[in-house]
């Protein structure tokens, strides 16, 4: 071989392993969102969507032989091309080294050892590892169950698994095309078993998809059919993994076999790469670095470019069969401009439908609430955290007449200015969808004429004060059960949340060009009212503190004389018969209580005066008194050996 076509093998190599890992990283995910909506969580129900787990996870296999096929191809056609360089040194220097028999170079013997026995071994692991897994299938579902009643599992969300069906099969579908037109090329063989059992994967979720279909329009007697004839062509393609290794087992070795022995040739008879699939693997090509003028690809292009424009187009119209309504909504069918108000409205999820312009989905925001301001409008721009009654903060006013009831007077009823914005919050009722899309052109204007009528009506029957100040809560009440009902009336469909009594005051105005400061006026009354209230407050608190605080220094008074008499009279009565005991002490033994009382005088009134005692039995005597204090023991200063008598 030449050195230019080396380095062609050696970067169809590289690309082949990129390509390689790109299918085995889509396999793994692909596997992983089949696990995990299926037997992991039982979200999927249906079995036909379990068993797409096995071609996928071939395609992982698989993709894993090509990598290592490709890294192991691209390390050769490198050590071929180190020898051809340095054949081109031997030639030039006389050398007794056999370049073709160097030791270094084993990246050829590798890979003929690796094509000889791989994909054999392959084939025969991935046979065996079939047997248990649809023995466990076999046994754990309803092809294989006693009473397949039992077992018989429903999708949570037909519509929802369709669409991931025919999502992941399209991801499939169109890589495992493009590996199988890339396999034309030597260098990217390998990738052909890859692509084929995409191809098988995307077919099995497309009858998945077919089969949820059915089960969300009533008819699930298709889904047990389907599945049967899933597992057993599965199982004719695991059983065929035997009979290649065994052909290949007994097959001629000088025969060059271009297939890998774990290549399906029943899959092979639909996938071999022509026509449309040559065109759409040919034009991915340049996306992955190959030359145009090596591949052919612009005469393909130019040709098919237009037939290609118009496919995306059908396709992308195509698209617009599927519609998606959201949680907190419902949807609506439109079919021609005509809609059937017996049928029942769309939940959350996905939905089919026929391309625009035939058919359409409204969707109804049945749990999204929507505002509405009765009276006056805040202004939007105004930056005041505080609004006061003599500030100009709205966008638009509007007032409202009400009643004043004056207490103890008959006759002629006095009527003030009420300014209140009223933010209204609803959403569309679920229960009557179809009067919220069709009954009215503008929901919201519509209801703000209702509600304007209703609050006229109601604030002409109320007094004045109690609904700015402590009726707040019960306007707020009365003006939504007022609302609904007049919105039922007309068929609005509208449910309401809940109404608001923001800035209730009278109206605004300044004094100035001859217009009258109600506001500022009621508020000087208000603040009078305030004041007035303030005093009495403060009356009353003064005069209950003097009283209770009289009524405390009255019962301490009264306390301490209590206890001052207690003690006075115990105490007296304690020393009476104290003395009483005394007195017939000393009636018995005179002697006795006279020594006893005069030891007790030493012992508790003497016991901090020094005392002497001097025998009377001695009549000449000469006394020494040390009259100094009695100087304390000090261990430290003391001669340890006089206190115990030793020298």
């Amino acid at each position: 071989m030449k050195n230019g076509d080396l380095s062609g093998t050696i970067e169809r190599a590289r690309l082949a392993g990129r390509i390689a890992i790109i299918s085995l990283g889509l396999s793994f995910i692909l596997a992983l969102v089949v696990i995990v909506a299926g037997p992991a969580t039982k979200w999927a129900g249906m079995e036909t969507f379990t068993l797409a787990l096995y071609p996928v996870t071939l395609a992982f296999i698989f993709s894993v032989c090509a990598l290592v096929h490709s890294a192991f191809l691209r390390k050769m056609a490198e050590e071929e091309q180190e020898k051809l360089i340095l054949e081109q040194r031997k030639s030039n220097v006389n050398s007794i080294l056999d370049v073709s028999e160097d030791v270094r170079f084993t990246a050829k013997r590798t890979l003929e050892n690796f094509n000889k026995y791989i994909p054999s071994a392959v084939s025969l692991l991935v046979f065996l590892l079939s047997i248990p897994a649809f023995w466990y299938f076999w046994r754990h579902s309803t092809l294989g169950a006693a009473d397949p009643a039992t077992l018989v599992l429903t999708p949570k969300n037909p519509i929802n698994l369709a669409f991931l069906s025919a999502i992941s099969a399209l991801f499939a579908y169109f890589t495992g095309v493009f590996l199988v037109g890339q396999s034309r090329i030597r260098e990217f063989r390998c990738l052909r078993p890859v692509g084929s059992w995409l191809i098988c994967f995307a077919i099995v979720l497309f009858v998945s998809a077919v089969s949820a279909l059915f089960i969300n329009y009533g008819r699930t007697g298709w889904a047990a059919p389907l599945t049967k004839i899933v597992f057993w062509v599965l199982a004719i393609l695991a059983a065929e993994l035997l009979v290649s290794f065994i052909i290949e087992f007994y097959r001629p070795r000088t025969l060059e076999e271009v297939r890998p022995v774990y290549e399906s040739r029943l899959l092979a008879i639909f996938t071999e790469p022509g026509g449309v699939v040559r065109n759409i693997s040919d034009s991915l090509d340049y996306q992955f670095g190959f030359q145009i003028s090596r591949t052919g690809i612009y005469l393909v292009l130019r040709k098919a470019i237009v037939p290609a424009l118009m496919v995306w187009a059908a396709v992308l119209w195509l698209f617009t069969c599927i519609a998606e309504v959201i949680p907190g909504e419902i949807g609506i069918r439109e079919v021609f401009g005509a809609v059937n108000r017996e049928s029942q409205p769309l939940d959350a999820g996905i939905h089919f439908k026929l391309p625009w312009p035939c058919e359409k989905i409204l969707r109804i925001p049945v749990k999204n609430v929507q505002e509405a301001t009765l009276g006056s409008v805040l202004n939007p721009g105004r930056n005041a955290k505080v609004i006061l009654w003599t500030g100009d903060n709205y966008q638009h006013e509007n007032k409202f007449l009400v009643a004043v009831k004056q207490q103890g007077k008959t006759g002629a009823q006095l009527a003030s200015i009420l300014e209140v914005s009223l933010p209204v919050f609803y959403t569309a009722d679920p229960e009557h969808p179809f009067d919220y899309a069709f009954n009215f052109d503008n929901v919201k204007e519509t209801l703000l004429a209702v509600g304007q009528a209703e609050a006229t009506r109601y604030f002409a029957s109320t007094d004045f004060i109690t609904d700015i100040s402590s009726g707040r809560e019960q306007v707020a009440v009365n003006l939504y059960d007022r609302i609904q009902k007049a919105c039922d009336r007309i068929g609005l469909g509208i449910r309401l949340v809940g109404i608001n009594m923001h800035d209730a005051h009278p109206p605004i105005g300044n004094g100035e060009n001859g217009s009258v400061d109600v506001a500022g006026a009621f508020q000087d009354v208000v603040c009078a009212q305030e004041d007035a209230v303030e005093m009495i407050s403060r009356a009353n608190e003064y005069s209950i503190t003097t009283v209770e605080s009289a009524k405390v220094e009255s019962t301490r008074i009264l306390g301490a004389a209590e206890a001052y008499k207690y003690d006075t009279a115990s105490v007296a009565l304690a020393d009476a018969s104290r003395f009483e005991s005394q007195l017939e002490s000393y009636r018995h033994l005179p002697g006795m209580f006279k020594l006893r009382t005069y030891l007790d005088f030493l012992e508790n009134d003497c016991s901090d005066i020094r005392k002497y005692i001097i025998s009377n039995e001695i009549d000449v005597r000469n006394l020494v008194l040390n009259l100094e204090e009695k100087p304390s023991l000090d261990l430290l200063n003391t001669d340890i050996n006089l206190l115990t008598g030793q020298k």
